[in-house]
């Protein structure tokens, strides 16, 4: 059994199950309220906003899967390769999520209370183990 496979695994399987729901919580909270000024361009940005998160809960569902399939049978035959491009994947991520925290307007913590980009970069490091 590849351990470090196994352990991405289980983070990304808890991400998941985190991002989705409370993420959607507190994708929740910043709805727009109805009648508010500018309701409906705010009501727009925010849906699209929902959607984009969301879409990023269905890659991390696929991220899953994908693991749980190397990790488990034969059906991938060049599993090297497919790692070493989700590793690159992750880091990639790591690097744009980290960006737009650095040049968003800064809050206190902010690299603490968005730790995405660290949990990327960890992923990728133990996928690009696991494919050694």
């Amino acid at each position: 059994m590849n351990v470090p496979l196994l352990i991405a695994n289980i983070l990304v399987f808890a991400g998941f199950f985190i991002h989705v729901i409370m993420g959607d919580k507190e994708m929740n909270m910043i709805e727009p309220l109805h009648g508010a000024k500018d309701y409906l361009k705010k009501q727009e940005i925010w849906t699209m906003a929902r959607g984009a998160f969301h879409i990023i809960g269905a890659d991390v569902f696929c991220l899953n899967i994908l693991l749980t399939v190397i990790i488990f049978t034969d059906y991938i035959s060049n599993e090297k390769f497919v790692l070493s491009m989700v590793s690159i994947f992750l880091l990639l991520r790591a690097l744009v999520f980290g960006f737009v925290i650095l040049v968003s307007k800064p809050f206190h913590n902010r690299f603490l209370k968005l730790p995405q980009s660290f949990l990327f970069i960890l992923l990728a490091g133990l996928i690009y183990w696991g494919s050694m």
